[in-house]
């Protein structure tokens, strides 16, 4: 309920279009161009009343950011633009918001997000993990991957804890989610005895 009631949910400022989309790089000139295209898509959907991916994708505005097209044939060229877009009454004003942007990226672009330091994976982890991922796989009959992936397995060995992680969530989490927190914090550990992978809780 809390997220839903949040009320940047349902702001429809064209200058905060930027904000609902995932910045990927911090240099002025990608800001410029990502929330000036991101203003230009919310005024057109307005305008046209239209969704705004049926105006243009996100992939889109990530795409003309990265690139910063300055020609009909360089927006033709953009894989996530449909070619001849460009020339389209859907389009128009897009090409000058992408040069206004350009022009003076100091007064155009957003503040850029502070970056998130990515906490270090202990070493061993990741191998402890896929062990146990492989004992819990084979005691329940389900496929390894069915139950966690190596992205999952890096996330959880860094101690990651987000409900996004599907092994951390439901019927994964029962058979491997609770024994991998478990490992990692040393309530669980593993031995091998003739050649099996054996489950302990250690002596205190």
């Amino acid at each position: 309920m809390a997220s839903i009631s949040d009320p940047a949910l349902y702001d429809t400022d064209p200058k905060n279009a930027w904000q609902r989309l995932k910045v990927r790089k911090t240099h002025k000139e990608y800001l410029a161009v990502f929330a000036s295209v991101a203003e230009w898509r919310e005024r057109q959907a307005q305008t046209l009343d239209r969704p705004r991916r049926r105006i243009l994708k996100d992939d889109a505005i990530q795409e003309i950011a990265d690139q910063k097209p300055k020609s009909e044939d360089h927006f033709d060229r953009l894989r996530a633009v449909p070619k001849g877009f460009i020339r389209s009454r859907n389009a128009d004003g897009l090409m000058q918001a992408v040069e206004t942007a350009l022009a003076d990226p100091d007064a155009h672009a957003p503040p850029a997000p502070p970056r998130k330091q990515n906490p270090q994976t202990p070493a061993g982890a990741p191998e402890m993990l896929k062990v146990l991922l492989k004992y819990v796989s084979e005691d329940v009959e389900v496929v390894p991957r069915l139950i966690a992936n190596a992205a999952d397995i890096e996330r959880i060995a860094r101690g990651e804890t987000d409900k996004d992680i599907p092994a951390l969530s439901g019927w994964r989490y029962d058979v491997f989610g609770k024994k991998a927190r478990a490992l990692l914090t040393g309530k669980l550990a593993l031995s091998f005895e003739s050649g099996q992978v054996r489950l302990f809780e250690p002596k205190s």
